[in-house]
């Protein structure tokens, strides 16, 4: 070989250097080697051969190259190779030669390649029978490519031919100017091309084309990383289908190939559902003779993109594909990695890459000295997802398809489902017999296939089962109709753990949907109050109604409601608080014979307006706080608090109204309700749903739930949120009990967890999200969590569940007590459309969110774009069917119509409900939720249309143009973002500029509080793709940092808030002046905020007080404010009797201050409490002004119960206090029972009788206090330090200069102390009081206490402290009862540490509770 390339450093080719460049980012893998083998169908002679290739191999300049990199630049170099081997294997007596040979090649294409050591290539040589030999060749894809090999090949069989024939085979090398595939050639046209107008204009068509960055559709649903193993199946069409196939594309006017790619098309997008198609084509990328003759690397991929719909003609597709594929070869030199770059695509652009189809063009029409040759690929190098191969040899053997997928995406079932739906449809692409065929029309599924997704849907068999299970309607004990008397009280956990709860790989048994009444919900109701008059039906903390109660007061309000015109076919809104009355309400609209259209006070007036308009109802029931809620253009109002009104409802009567004395007869067919969803216009819609719908979901799902009278629900949800029909009738068609919760203790998740446990509640709805902060409440408080015995069911419903995050719950609970339960529904749908109960093993098991089967009568379909029912497996949309679907939208017959559709499926007139969700049907016949189809979100549990938003935000003053779009900001949270565009005229013109905040509060006047954005983001005009629309990925990330002006904390407080918004948030840092709900915060996150403010600051502190004070400096000035509780006119909470929590129904807990006078620190106690305990904090009158101190604990302990019995009169007293309170507390116990009062719990925190020792106060200088007490506050110690180890100045205050004048100020601001407390010379009020403590304390001497004393005990000794050792039992001799000790693992001063806390918080809201039950 003679080349004036040999030896010189050269750069490598663009195509050279992608090879390079992914090679290097996976060095070990294997990726980018080519085998193949040619079946040689003759003898062949091996050192003929083997002379003929190393001549062709010495004669070619890339497979004579090594390559090497000087500081990152990759270069190669021109040197012969002769030091390779030809191994030669006589397979010949194996069973299968071809098998064993072809075993081997693919073991040695595992072998990792070197770029820097030659050789970069490999050969061997099998004898496969005397007439039959295999020549196998593995170039590196550096080295050439696919038409490289085969021209390499094909002069490989002229040199052998020739040798055969007796030519002269002494040479090693070609002659001078003979070497084959010049490097300096390939270099010279790659950089000519690269600078060339065609290089221009190839980059404009693909910009032109792709700029928009198209996602493609694949089979996997997901990218690989690793792209080493693949998996094959092998299809053959025969001459006579080959012919078939070929004559179908001619007709269409193209070749067989544009045919393959047409059908490849057509297979993803029936297969994902994807319109916008993208598959791959490598192509040779030689667009000249030169090239086509050249054996080095010039290939290529080319993205080819396609439109498909189900209503496209076959013949059309084609045509499309043929086009263009036309067009992309015209363009097929410009490089992937130039894509890449221009683009801006991440990972090297792999996810961009769509299937490969690759069209075997090249022909192996040469022989070896007579013999022919048939090619046999073994790899073509990496497989990023599904490849696609098809051979057509024109040698009279058919062609062949091969489908090479990658084996971590898809296991060999899936791929031999794959080959065998892919076969059937070319097949049907192939038949040119009816030229009106459409894409849609052609059948996926074998008829078997078909046979179990129906049964999976639901329809059913003559015997009535489906699923392939029976389930018989014996089960349902009195079942006589879905609610038979007696309602089966007393039936145990929910269906024997719900059907078992098993999880292994079957899905779960399917009740026999039940014969429905004839009958209204007021029917049902009315049934069962007289069969249980004076079970409690309903009640809200306040009120409690039983059944005939209940009965009654609807029956006097729905009387009144037909007088003023209510009945079948109108609605009355209902614009009530959550309130046993709400109810009332709710069963009074239906006994008039109208429906209920709820319209939630939280909401704009703005949108309850556009409602009314809508609706028209009849009248809207309220209160007259509430009325101002609404558009005086309202309908006439019913105020329910009205004395008007209450003397109208007196003089109605008592008894059941009857279809004589409503406007027209009743009938299950009649509207219950109607709820308002988010529409895609802008325009919400209203969703009409009948009695019916409403009854068959309790009938259907009974056999599941098996409901009962002694079942207790909770209304958690908001009455506009369809989850809550679902709770409300639960209970109220089965005799249990409605506890409808109040909308403070809705949104605090540790006081819902007390709610649920003290009510004993069985059936729990809760959306994920909701259940998210339930879990943290229960994990921050297992006692109570420990408390949720009764509780059997959970179901969850409203927005996808992520099983992975119920592993928390696990830990702590068993699967079955409660059971958790997955429901999918929709409001157009009656709530509920399917059911999953869940177990420990489901939850770490099953992929995705995994929502079951559907709901017995009703029948649940995932199909594709041509309503035709997906494959198994495959993204499909669901549709519903039956008789829980709604009428449709009040008042829009057009949009009815449109998601209201034809059942193809059922009887004639059957309609099926479209949902706009995406799903899959799992190998065991489950459905996993994949989310929407369209731009319909769900946001904490709420279904959005971002269309509604949008044009929320573009309606504003100011705004040119805007989108919304859903941004996952973290793990699991998803959030909307505005991004707009303002109004440069009105800019130009002086009016108010665009800002974030103003954004998000004008479109909190339109829209509810979980459709207004969590951020807006103003920009001066929006990122377009190269096609011009809206280029959402290119919209930035919101900044939730805050603004730059933020102040940052000044103290200790201000820090630890910011720190813990930020934690919340997401964030890296939060300034003071920042707003937790503009950096993006909800009501959920609120929840989160402050549960934890609560826990790292010991404060009491609801989730309303946030949104009224939502930045840090506010919130701390607001916690500042609360610190006392109660009342604001007292100077900052020094009262002597200080409520923490004034409301309350149960009996009220004295806690007693320590040394020093506080009660602040029991605030931290608040929250693992029952938040209908009150509790007060008895404080020091030294703490007021010109008072005189107690001489002795007994007059303190006087003085402090006539301060608790202005609250209480009467008994039993629950009393607590710490260290000196404890003493205090325990002589109050005493001089109680002295009076013949009753002393419930008496709970003591390391306090002792036996304190007759010296001790005193360390000899501290008055600055030397007041730097102990700062820093004691800055680290959480809440309490003032007594004693320990004197610190150096410098050590103590931080800041040793600074004066007593100035650390007083800081105490004062951080603490929020008067400052007359820290005044004096020498000494100051705050530690007179503590030095008063002291000496009462040495005085002490208890009298005798009958009953137990429940003693919190400090394990470790505070260093320094001179005290002696304490035992709990110093106390027995006093005691007439038990000393019942908790040991806690902290010093005497760190007990009210909030870590400490909760340890002794739980212990004494139980102790409480047992004494109150």
């Amino acid at each position: 070989m003679q080349s004036d390339a040999r030896g010189i450093r050269l750069p490598l080719s663009t195509s050279q250097s992608e090879i390079w460049l992914g090679q290097q980012l996976t060095p070990e893998s294997t990726r980018f080697r080519v085998g193949e083998y040619l079946e040689i169908h003759g003898p062949i002679d091996r050192e003929l051969f083997e002379s003929a290739l190393r001549r062709a191999v010495a004669e070619t300049e890339p497979y004579n190259t090594r390559f090497g990199e000087d500081g990152g630049v990759p270069w190669q170099v021109l040197e012969p190779v002769t030091a390779w081997e030809l191994p030669f294997f006589d397979v010949s007596g194996e069973a299968d030669p071809r098998e064993a040979a072809e075993r081997w090649m693919r073991e040695e294409m595992t072998r990792p390649t070197d770029l820097t050591r030659a050789p970069l290539f490999a050969f061997a040589l099998f004898r496969l029978g005397p007439e039959r030999f295999a020549w196998y060749q593995a170039p590196h894809h550096i080295v050439t490519d696919a038409a490289g090999a085969a021209i390499t090949a094909r002069r490989v069989a002229e040199l052998y031919t020739a040798y055969a024939s007796g030519a002269d085979r002494d040479p090693c090398e070609a002659a001078p100017g003979t070497g084959r595939g010049s490097l300096r050639e390939m270099l010279e046209w790659d950089e000519k091309y690269r600078a060339s107008e065609d290089f221009t204009k190839d980059r404009e068509y693909w910009m032109q084309r792709f700029g928009d960055c198209p996602e493609p559709a694949r089979l996997s649903g997901r990218p690989s990383k690793n792209l080493r193993d693949f998996r094959r199946e092998t299809a053959y069409l025969t001459e006579a289908e080959a012919t078939g196939l070929r004559a179908a594309a001619r007709k269409a006017g193209t070749h067989w190939s544009a045919l393959m790619i047409a059908a490849t098309a057509a297979y993803l997008h029936r297969m994902t559902g994807k319109r916008d198609i993208i598959l791959t084509l490598p192509v040779s990328a030689r667009t000249d003779a030169a090239m086509r003759a050249h054996p080095g690397m010039f290939a290529n991929v080319a993205p080819l993109r396609l439109d498909v719909s189900p209503h496209m003609r076959v013949r059309d597709l084609i045509r499309q594909a043929s086009k263009e594929m036309r067009k992309a070869l015209r363009h097929q030199r410009y490089r992937r990695i130039d894509m890449v770059r221009d683009l801006h695509l991440p990972d090297g652009g792999n996810s961009f890459l769509g299937p490969h189809v690759n069209i075997m063009s090249f022909e192996y029409d040469f022989d070896f000295a007579g013999h022919r040759v048939t090619a046999h690929n073994i790899s073509n190098g990496l497989v990023e997802d599904l490849s696609i191969m098809a051979y057509d040899r024109s040698d009279g053997t058919g062609i062949r398809i091969d489908l090479n997928a990658n084996a971590d995406l898809y296991s060999d079932e899936d791929l031999a489902a794959h080959r065998a739906r892919f076969l059937g449809l070319v097949h049907a692409f192939a038949d040119a017999s009816d030229p009106e065929r459409t894409v849609g029309g052609i059948e996926l599924l074998t008829a078997e296939e078909r046979a179990r997704v129906l049964a999976w849907s639901g329809h059913r068999s003559a015997e009535g089962t489906a699923n392939g299970s029976a389930y018989a309607a014996g089960n349902r004990a009195g079942n006589g109709s879905a609610y038979a008397a007696g309602n089966r009280a007393g039936n145990g956990a929910v269906n024997g753990a719900v059907n078992g709860n098993a999880y292994a790989g079957a899905a779960p048994r399917t009740p026999v949907p039940p014969d429905l009444p004839a009958a209204t919900l007021p029917d049902l109701f009315a049934a069962q109050a007289a069969r249980t008059p004076s079970a409690v039906a309903v009640s809200d903390g306040e009120t409690s109604l039983t059944y005939a109660e209940l009965n009654r007061s609807a029956n006097r309000l729905a009387h009144l409601l037909i007088a003023r015109g209510a009945g079948p076919e109108r609605l009355v809104a209902l614009a009530l608080p959550r309130s046993a009355d709400l109810i009332v309400a709710v069963l009074a609209v239906l006994k008039s014979g109208a429906g209920y259209l709820p319209l939630d006070p939280g909401y704009p007036r703005e949108r309850l307006e556009l409602m009314l308009q809508q609706a028209g109802p009849a009248a809207v029931i309220t209160t007259r706080d509430l009325a101002g809620t609404l558009a005086r253009t309202a309908p006439a109002r019913l105020l329910l608090d009205d004395p008007d009104t209450l003397a109208a409802l007196a003089g109605q009567p008592e008894d059941d109204p009857t279809d004589e004395r409503r406007t027209a007869p009743l009938s299950p067919e009649h509207p219950a309700y109607t709820i308002f969803t988010s529409g895609s216009t802008g325009t919400p819609k209203g969703v009409v749903v009948t009695h019916r719908c409403v009854i068959r979901l309790f009938g259907a799902t009974d056999g599941w739930f098996r409901f009962r009278a002694d079942d207790v629900w909770t209304m958690f949800h908001s009455y506009a949120f369809d989850f809550s029909v679902w709770e409300i009738w639960g209970p109220l068609l089965h005799g249990g009990r409605l506890v409808v919760v109040p909308h403070a203790i809705s949104r605090s998740p540790d006081a819902f967890l007390r709610l649920l446990a003290d009510e004993r509640v069985t059936v729990l709805s809760q959306t994920p999200s909701a259940f998210q902060q339930l879990i943290h409440a229960d994990r921050e408080d297992p006692g109570t969590g420990a408390r949720l015995t009764a509780l059997r069911a959970v179901v969850f419903g409203g927005e996808a569940l992520d099983l992975r995050r119920l592993e928390d719950w696990y830990e702590r609970h068993p699967d079955t007590a409660p059971v958790l339960v997955n429901m999918y529904g929709i409001t157009e749908t009656t709530v509920h459309v399917t059911y999953r109960a869940l177990d420990r093993e489901a939850a770490a098991t099953l992929p995705g969110s995994v929502v079951g089967t559907g709901i017995p009568d009703l029948r649940v379909h995932v199909l594709d774009g041509a309503l035709r029912p997906a494959v198994p497996g495959t993204t499909g949309e669901m549709y519903v069917s039956g008789p829980g679907l709604a009428r449709g939208y009040l008042n829009r017959p057009g949009l009815t119509a449109e998601r209201f559709v034809a059942d193809p499926f059922g009887a004639p007139g059957d309609r099926m409900y479209r949902t706009g969700d995406l799903a899959r049907w799992t190998a065991d016949g489950e459905l996993e939720y994949l989310g929407r189809a369209d731009d319909q979100v769900k946001i904490r549990g709420f279904r959005i249309e971002l269309g509604e938003v949008e044009e929320a935000v573009r309606s504003l003053p100011g705004v040119e143009r805007a989108v919304v779009v859903a941004r996952e900001t973290r793990p699991g949270d998803k959030q909307l973002v505005a991004y707009v565009v303002p109004d440069d005229a009105r800019g130009a013109d002086g009016g108010e500029a665009l800002d974030s905040a103003g954004v998000r509060r004008a479109v909190a006047r339109r829209l509810p509080d979980h459709m207004v954005p969590a951020a807006a983001v103003i920009l001066d005009d929006l990122p377009l793709t190269e096609t011009g629309k809206v280029n959402r990925r290119a919209l930035p990330a919101p900044d939730l940092t805050g603004a730059a002006a933020s102040r940052a904390p000044r103290t200790a407080r201000e820090r630890a808030l910011c720190g813990l918004f930020a934690e919340v948030l997401g964030l890296s840092t939060v300034g003071i002046d920042d707003g937790f709900f503009e950096l993006g915060g909800h009501s959920m996150l609120a929840a989160q905020l402050v549960s934890k403010v609560r826990a790292a600051l010991g404060v009491s502190l609801e989730v309303r007080t946030l949104f009224e004070a939502s930045t840090v400096a506010r919130l701390a000035e607001r916690l500042d404010e609360d610190r006392a509780a109660g009342d604001r006119a007292v100077e900052h909470g020094l009262d002597p009797l200080l409520p923490l929590r004034a409301q309350g129904r149960l009996t009220p807990l004295f806690c007693v201050h320590p040394g020093g006078g506080l009660g602040w620190l029991y605030t931290g106690l608040l929250r693992h409490l029952h938040p209908e305990r009150p509790v007060y904090a008895l404080q020091s009158r030294g703490l007021q002004e010109d008072e005189i101190l107690p001489a002795s604990v007994d007059e303190m302990a006087a003085d402090y119960l006539r301060q608790i019995r202005a609250v209480q009169p009467e008994g039993p007293y629950h009393l607590l206090g710490w260290s000196f309170g404890g003493l205090v507390a325990y002589a109050m116990a005493t001089q109680l029972q002295g009076a013949g009062e009753r002393v419930g719990v008496l709970s003591i925190l390391d306090a002792y009788p036996d304190n007759q020792w010296e001790f005193g106060l360390p000899d501290y200088s008055k600055r030397e206090w007041l730097g102990m007490l700062l820093e004691s506050l800055r680290g959480g110690d809440i309490i003032i330090p007594w004693a320990g180890e004197r610190e150096e100045p410098g050590e103590t205050a931080g800041l040793p200069e600074r004066d007593a004048d100035e650390l007083a100020a800081d105490l004062v601001r951080e603490s929020g102390l008067p400052a007359r407390l820290l005044a004096g010379q020498v000494t100051f009020p705050l530690l007179d009081i503590m030095r008063s403590d002291i000496e009462l304390t040495k005085k002490f001497r208890p009298d005798r206490f009958t009953g137990d004393l429940l003693l919190f005990a400090a394990e470790y000794e505070t260093p320094g402290f001179p005290r002696p050792a304490h035992t709990p039992e110093s106390w027995q001799p006093y005691l007439d009862g038990t000393v019942r000790v908790h040991h806690v693992r902290a010093q005497h001063h760190h007990m009210m540490r909030q870590e400490h806390v909760a340890h002794i918080g739980p212990v004494v809201a139980a102790a409480l509770d047992e004494a109150d039950a």
